[in-house]
């Protein structure tokens, strides 16, 4: 059974009218955090000013900072910022399987830049640190940009902005349903799908040369019923539907479908309950709206002092005003002195009053953001600290930080990497993957780890504990030393495992390091040599040994020595 538009329709109307509330909240917040996210619940029209009335750019500037902050902290282009791995620990230490998985990683990665992720997933993070819900959707190049490009297989990726979407979640909270309104011309929507599946109004327009006359479009992503995903082939099977729908009519233009859902959507703060996600914008907007307020009025006390009204006596005569520099305005005085007929008016502000508590508000702002801690560490001079002091007031930062990165890696990142790579996999970007990888499951136990600086914060306690610990078994050991004692403190170290526990902290390469086999004849052909240099010397020492004894036995024979 096909779907049915209507109903797509009537439950896309049911979500816009659950999404009122928040669209009022972002709309008033979008131009102090990020104007051109404006026009939310009234649609702006291309070239129209988009700061109206916006006195301060505070917010707009910490947001600024914090999506680049965590952008380049989480997914940069130059780093190496996730690895797959497997959730087996045995197989995880295998190398054969680890050099695979390297391997596999390099070649996502190189996707990822052959794509416009970078570019997309930026504007992504600006809705996510601004109103704290952000979208994009991943998918397979299209064959037409495929066949233009000359290449074979692709990544293609697209972030919608705040508002001009719905989405709902699963019994989990995951966000299983997408819903977007666009617009298409009647000459885009024929150049995007077949004349004949387009509604009659629409062919109209075709007919009598309106080509340019626009339509709003819904596409829909949502769960298939079991039961038609049992029933039909190709993308009609699939378990999710991608369904188009001309608003209008409610005419279903096209039906297809996804392995995979394909969109992601981070939230920042998860409130139960809610679908969206709630931002840092939304939470000091009440400073952003009353610092705007602050510096509206100083701008107005500014132009009294710069420009005062003038006061004069209602019988004085005055000539043509001009309140110009340099221009002539004559007075009748009638006998009074110039002071007693006209002066400024004193408005008798105290603008350093304002000025302190502007400061105050600005940096409960920045506080929302992160933007001083952020700053701090990017203009801090390293001379004046040690390598480990810096290194430990950044992982302070990104510990701070810890809490929205697990929610955003929960949304986004882990969803990310599951979705991309079962495409690439479907187009054989991928070596073929090792036997021992059947031998522990059909390669559904696949995982991901994060390298990003972030990521490793979350990881990187354990480290920090064990050089503390280090640190405090240092004195032990050098008591038993001086002592006379036997040093066996250190029995309770196992180096290994802690060079394993390091090595998988600091996401070091499996291609760099040697596995058990090699470990193992390394250190056996280590005894060899240390065994065959004993050798010698035992011979040398029993040479040197018979050396001496001979001369001994001559005397004692009556013989004289040599």
């Amino acid at each position: 059974m096909a779907e049915d538009g209507a109903a797509i329709i009537g439950r896309y109307e049911k979500l816009v009218n659950e999404r009122r509330p928040r669209d009022a909240v972002w709309e008033a917040v979008a131009p102090f955090v990020a104007p051109s996210r404006a026009g939310i619940t009234s649609p702006l029209q291309p070239g129209m000013k988009i700061t109206k009335d916006v006195y301060d750019d505070t917010g707009t500037y910490c947001a600024g900072i914090l999506g680049k902050f965590m952008c380049g902290s989480m997914h940069n282009a130059a780093s190496r910022w996730g690895r797959l791995t497997h959730r087996n620990p045995t197989l995880k230490k295998n190398d054969e399987f680890r050099e695979w998985a390297d391997e596999s990683t390099d070649r996502m990665l190189a996707a990822f830049n052959r794509s416009n992720y970078y570019s997309e997933v930026y504007q992504m993070d600006i809705d996510w640190c601004g109103f704290g819900t952000g979208s994009k959707l991943t998918q397979e190049l299209p064959l037409s940009e495929q066949l233009r490009r000359g290449s074979r297989g692709g990544l293609l990726f697209e972030s919608d902005r705040i508002g001009r979407y719905v989405i709902a979640e699963d019994a989990t909270g995951r966000v299983n349903t997408h819903m977007r309104e666009f617009e298409y011309t009647a000459n885009q929507a024929k150049e995007r799908w077949r004349e004949e599946k387009l509604p009659e109004n629409i062919r109209r327009c075709l007919q009598s040369n309106k080509g340019d006359e626009k339509f709003s479009f819904v596409h829909a992503v949502y769960p298939r019923a079991e039961s038609a995903s049992r029933t039909y082939s190709g993308a009609k099977g699939m378990p999710w539907a991608s369904c188009f729908i001309e608003k209008s009519t409610k005419t279903l233009v096209s039906e297809g479908g996804f392995r995979e859902f394909p969109f992601m959507v981070p939230r920042w703060e998860k409130v139960p309950g809610w679908a969206y996600g709630l931002g840092p914008g939304e939470l000091c907007d009440p400073n952003l709206k009353t610092l705007n307020a602050a510096k509206r009025l100083g701008f107005e006390d500014w132009g009294l002092k710069i420009r005062p009204p003038i006061l004069h006596k209602h019988d004085a005569i005055f000539g043509e005003w001009s309140l110009i520099p340099g221009g002539g305005m004559p007075v009748n005085t009638g006998g009074h002195t110039i002071a007693e007929v006209v002066q400024a008016f004193q408005t008798g502000s105290h603008p350093e009053v304002s000025q302190i508590k502007e400061e105050e508000i600005r940096k409960q702002i920045r506080q929302a953001f992160y933007v001083d801690q952020i700053l701090m560490m990017m203009e801090i001079d390293k001379a004046q600290m040690t390598a480990y002091e810096f290194q430990q007031k950044m992982q302070l930062l990104y510990q701070i930080l810890a809490p929205i990165y697990g929610q955003y890696r929960s949304d986004y990142l882990n969803h990310l990497w599951d979705v991309s790579f079962a495409i690439l996999y479907r187009q054989s970007a991928f070596s073929p993957p090792p036997d021992i990888l059947y031998e522990y499951g059909d390669g559904g136990d696949l995982d991901v780890e994060f390298d990003s600086p972030l990521a490793r914060a979350q990881r990187m306690e354990d480290i920090t504990n064990m050089q503390m610990a280090l640190g405090d078994i240092a004195p032990l050991a050098k008591f038993q030393a001086d002592s006379g004692q036997e040093v066996t403190v250190v029995d309770k170290i196992n180096v290994d495992k802690w060079a394993d526990l390091i090595f998988e902290r600091r996401g070091v390469p499996g291609s760099v390091t040697n596995n058990e086999d090699e470990i193992a004849a390394l250190r056996q052909a280590r005894a060899e040599t240390k065994a065959a240099l004993q050798e010698r010397a035992d011979a040398a020492a029993l040479a040197q040994g018979a050396g001496q004894v001979a001369p001994m036995l001559k005397v004692l024979q009556g013989g004289k020595a040599a």
